[in-house]
């Protein structure tokens, strides 16, 4: 029986591998390939996904009316204030305004009438939820209209009272 020595075997594998019959390698072939393949390929899932969910969701969306986010405040049974706040990912609140006003002959402004349409844009990195707080005014010389456009449905306000 013959009983070698490391020195040996590695004399033995290095004679083998100058004819061609041995290949050596620095790391084992087994459990870390595999586990670099696994670690590898999860890291790559969650790069895919991560970057098609920025690619899906970087347009804005219309909020709706009934949506927990979106707080009419009252008082004495007037509007006075719509606080909207987003809901994630769609937290940073963006409601872009028209004006119009409506002059009689003389000039005067009757009525100023405010649109907004009430959207949300989606927010990933380091950016935290904004409310955006809108206050209803209501005049007794002329007549103050906001619109809130929903995408379910639009909500008019005249002097602080909703009208349908």
């Amino acid at each position: 029986m013959n009983f070698y020595t490391t020195e040996r075997l590695e004399l033995l594998k290095y004679r083998q591998f100058q004819k061609g019959g041995v290949k050596m390698r620095d790391t084992p072939k087994g459990p870390h390939r595999k586990v670099f393949f696994i670690v590898g390929g999860i890291a790559a899932a969650i790069i895919l996904c991560g970057a098609v969910a920025i690619m899906l969701l970087n347009h804005p969306i219309q909020l709706r009316s009934d949506s927990a986010g979106v707080e009419f405040v009252t008082e004495d049974g007037q509007i006075t204030c719509v606080a909207v706040r987003g809901q994630f990912p769609y937290v940073l609140v963006n409601c872009p305004m028209e004006n119009d006003y409506v002059q009689d002959p003389a000039g005067n402004v009757t009525e100023k009438i405010c649109t907004y349409t009430m959207q949300a844009e989606p927010s990933f990195f380091g950016q935290s939820m904004a409310t955006m707080k809108l206050n209803i005014e209501a005049s007794n010389e002329m007549t103050c209209t906001y619109i809130l456009k929903f995408a379910d449905k639009d909500v008019k306000i005249v002097n602080g009272k909703v009208v349908e």
